[in-house]
């Protein structure tokens, strides 16, 4: 190029760049094909020139037709001998490709630094060599100024082993893996994941980078954990009254059609029907909710009626076995705000009675009143409870060393609903003489209005 930055020379290569055909490109002008952006640093680069200095820079150009094109440029200055400034011997080089490249890398890296999941980039020895924000956010070790972190101390003890299993796999197949995992976000704070690992850079069959992507699944998992709690919970109060029924039928058949103790045998038999299909009915609608998150409204019983009604429904139970129940209820008619899960708990407390008080045994039930609460007492003469387990039977998924069988949610849920109604539940037991079960519930003293 002269001084006026008119093409002098141009091989083959150069038209090819700037759009033209064979013989055209020599007497045009570079300023012919510059983006309007680039008139000024050209300006700038022909004053470096001039001066005997050399040029390496990017420009934009518009060929023939108006296609974009990104160059790179290296200039270099030809000067007289008495120094003055004569041209300049150019090269273009066609980075268009690898720029749009770039431009896209570092697009998907911004996605990957905003994105919720987390990436990470490892090396071969598994150290973490780069992350994204939620990473930081999410584990706070990586945010620490100290030594490079590995990325098997961010995996529980649980995890860790299968989290190198797949590490090494990866490192000598060149495969990706997936698997759930459990991981450490801080002292005490663990999530669970679904972990990605897969191979990003490749020198021959060698891995050398590894990258790993973690969703965080803990919702998830809590979720279905207290579905599954719902479905044991559902499972375990229906269990109470398809007995009774199953029971009192049985005496049912044994007896004359006409006599009183058919009637009364088929009238429980209703009754715990009923209480089946009210329980499938709230399982219909409380599917993908937790026990605990069943809303029913409270309304105004009569406690003493609702007792009466509880154990008129679980004397064949107790028939059955050869249990003794036995009752004191004060029918003053004082009533308390409560739904139907209150029920619940009460049978599941007297269904553990039952279940641990041998043949033979008494289970007691009392209803008085204390001031401004009301207080249920039920006591049995059975096993007991061991000194070790009584702190712990009213924990979740708890089963002390004399429960036969169960979900272990019974008392647990039995807890939640009575606190759930202002009440509280507490226990007396010795091993090998029985337990007492309070519950303590707050009298309505005022209609609701």
């Amino acid at each position: 190029m002269n001084e006026e930055e008119k093409f002098l020379y141009a091989n083959h290569k150069a038209e090819e760049v700037f759009g033209v055909a064979p013989g055209k490109l020599v007497g045009r002008s570079l300023f012919d094909f510059l983006a309007p952006q680039e008139k000024e640093k050209i300006e700038q680069e022909t004053v470096r020139r001039k001066k005997g200095q050399e040029g390496r820079y990017e420009l934009e150009i518009l060929r023939e037709g108006g296609e974009k094109r990104t160059l790179w440029v290296s200039a270099s200055p030809i000067l007289g001998s008495d120094g003055n400034y004569l041209g300049a011997i150019g090269l273009f080089e066609d980075i268009t490709y690898r720029k749009t490249q770039e431009q896209e890398i570092e697009r998907l890296a911004a996605i990957v630094n905003e994105a919720h999941e987390v990436f990470l980039l490892l090396n071969q020895k598994g150290d973490i060599v780069k992350w994204n924000k939620r990473a930081e956010e999410l584990f706070p070790l990586l945010g620490q100024k100290q030594a490079s972190i590995n990325y098997k101390d961010l995996f529980t003890a649980s995890s860790r082993e299968e989290a190198i299993k797949h590490f090494e796999a990866v490192l000598q197949e060149g495969k990706s893996y997936r698997f759930e995992g459990k991981l450490k976000t801080g002292e005490r704070e663990t999530i669970f994941a679904w972990i990605t690992i897969f191979p990003t850079r490749l020198k021959g069959s060698q891995v050398e980078e590894i990258a790993v992507l973690i969703v965080d699944i803990s919702e998830r998992k809590k979720a279905e954990e207290l579905h599954e709690e719902f479905v044991r919970s559902l499972i375990h109060d229906i269990s109470n009254p398809i007995t009774a029924a199953q029971t009192a039928l049985e005496m049912a058949f044994t007896e004359s059609s006409d006599s009183p103790s058919f009637s009364e045998h088929m009238n429980i038999t209703s009754q715990n029907l009923t209480r089946i299909s009210n329980l499938m009915h709230k399982f219909s609608q409380s599917l993908n909710r937790s026990y605990r998150k069943i809303n029913l409204e409270k309304r105004p019983l009569v406690l003493s009626e609702l007792l009466s009604r509880i154990l008129e429904s679980q004397k064949p139970l107790f028939l059955k076995k050869g249990v003794k129940l036995e009752f004191e209820i004060e029918k003053n008619g004082f009533q308390i705000l409560a739904n139907e899960n209150l029920e619940r708990s009460v049978v599941n407390i007297l269904d553990n009675a039952l279940k641990f008080t041998p043949t033979g045994g008494t289970v007691k039930v009392i209803l008085k009143q204390e001031g401004e609460r009301a207080l249920i007492e039920i006591s049995d003469t059975g096993i007991g409870i061991s000194r070790e387990d009584l702190p712990h039977i009213f924990e979740r998924f708890f089963k002390g060393k004399s429960a036969f069988s169960g979900t272990g949610l019974g008392l647990y849920t039995a807890k939640l609903t009575i606190e759930e109604h202002g009440g509280e539940i507490t226990v007396e037991s010795e091993e090998g003489k029985g337990s007492k079960f309070t519950i303590s519930l707050p009298i309505l003293r005022e209609p609701p209005d």
